[in-house]
């Protein structure tokens, strides 16, 4: 990897959320979504567990319910059209029963807004083509991914820097019919320039799609296993299992001398990760960049920090800002897995 191609590595963030194996006693997340401003209860408002199959939308009362037998640590997103976008923590380690009240801010109208939509319906559609190979992703399970409303998006291009930006109001519609999901998108921000910088950040509902028949579903299991090996979950949670050793190789060196030195092979003792009890993350210390290669499939990625330590949860789901280049850069919607999903050998 040369230093050119690790320093235009696009930029992800992978939202946390602590997921065990199932319970026998469901927790339960009771509440009501009203308007700051009245009080009125926002009807048909989208509530989900962040990166999970797990959603509903409120009655006409506002009122919703979401029930799970996965304990964990779990954004709680709750979005309408109109509203301003309200993310809240929620721990759940026990079958109790969380009662909240949601209240959403409506969004301001801002005056002698920037008109964000292409010159030309040529520029749109040079745009969503570059839009969808880069959100959705150039691997072979992107060629079966669909943008299904493609029509909601918008762009900016700014034509100084050559960076484009995508903006829209509306949810973000995705069947992937490589994995058997469709994905619901809320969109925080998305923007690609010349220098082949991808930066986006977004929050995801899945929806697990019903298969035509056995061969169907048996194929969306064997490219569900396929994603999951050698994913960063997977990696993390081979690193928290004691198990990396039998499942990747792990090189690193100096970040400031990548384009002349070699990669040594160093072991998972090496990285002398720590356990943080209180915030329930394992941890370790660095300012090395990593080279990750899979025994089952000889995938190979490259991560750096852009902090001073690489953080995971439990279950290998991580909250760090990472630069990535190799198989882990590929990787995009077309290629993401929930976080309750299970591997299963």
């Amino acid at each position: 990897m040369n230093s050119s191609c690790y320093l235009i590595s696009f930029y992800v963030l992978f939202s946390a959320a602590c997921l065990a194996q199932p319970h026998s006693n469901p927790f339960i997340i009771k509440g009501k979504v009203v308007e700051l401003e009245s009080g009125a209860p926002v009807l048909s408002a989208a509530v989900f567990l962040e990166n999970t199959t797990i959603g509903t939308t409120t009655d006409p009362n506002g009122e919703f319910e979401l029930k799970s037998s996965k304990y964990g640590t779990y954004n709680l997103i709750v979005s309408s059209l109109g509203f301003d976008l309200q993310s809240v923590p929620v721990r759940a380690y026990k079958a109790e029963l969380f009662e909240l009240t949601i209240k959403l801010r409506q969004k301001s109208i801002v005056l002698n807004e920037i008109r964000i939509e292409a010159k030309f319906p040529d520029d749109w559609e040079e745009h969503i083509k570059l839009f969808r190979e880069e959100f959705l992703g150039k691997t072979i399970n992107s060629e079966n991914t669909k943008l299904v409303n493609p029509e909601v998006i918008n762009f900016r291009l700014d034509e100084n820097s050559g960076t484009l930006y995508a903006y829209t109001d509306s949810t973000i519609v995705i069947n992937n019919m490589a994995l058997g999901y469709r994905l619901k998108v809320i969109l925080d921000s998305f923007s690609f320039n010349k220098k082949d910088i991808l930066r986006y950040f977004y929050h995801c509902q899945f929806e697990e799609l019903a298969p035509e028949d056995d061969e169907q579903k048996t194929l969306w299991e064997a490219n569900r296993k396929d994603c999951y090996l050698g994913s960063p979950k997977h990696f993390f949670s081979s690193l928290i299992n004691k198990s990396v050793s039998s499942e990747f190789i792990l090189y690193t060196k100096d970040p400031k001398l990548v384009a002349i030195t070699q990669w040594h092979r160093i072991s998972p003792d090496d990285l002398l990760l720590s356990y943080d009890k209180e915030n329930e993350q394992y941890f370790f210390k660095t300012d090395k960049v990593f080279k990750v290669e899979c025994f089952n499939n000889s995938k190979v990625s490259y991560i750096g920090p852009l902090g001073s330590k690489i953080s995971t949860d439990l279950y290998g789901n991580s909250n760090n800002l990472f630069i990535l280049d190799g198989y882990w850069k590929e990787l995009r919607m077309a290629d993401q897995l929930p976080f309750d999903y299970v591997y299963t050998p």
